[in-house]
């Protein structure tokens, strides 16, 4: 699941991790654009914590990945070494891990 830090996307996390859990799905987060309220990421990683459900990660706010939609490309390619692409190999590694793979690709 991918939130963001604001009141619906805090909203919805829950929302949906609640009929995941009455489903018997398991779940992991991944908080998108983490850093444009700090306060309220660290709410949903209380919150996640909590319910025993995996943060996997942030990712940061980066005016890169418009300017990748933009040329059609995926971020990682455009720009691998930007703040955003290290984030999201990073978080892919421990969906990979929370799903039983060893994390390369």
């Amino acid at each position: 699941m991918v939130t963001e830090p604001t009141a619906s996307g805090a909203h919805d996390l829950e929302r949906v991790l609640e009929l995941l859990e009455q489903m018997r799905v398991p779940a992991m987060v991944c908080i998108n654009k983490a850093d444009i309220d700090c306060v309220q990421a660290n709410e949903i990683e209380h919150y996640c914590e909590a319910r025993n459900t995996a943060v996997v990660g942030r990712l940061p706010y980066d005016e890169v990945v418009t300017a990748a939609m933009v040329q059609g490309e995926p971020v990682t390619s455009y720009r691998p070494q930007s703040a955003v692409s290290l984030a999201l190999e990073r978080v892919w590694g421990e969906v990979r891990r929370g799903l039983g793979f060893d994390g390369k690709r």
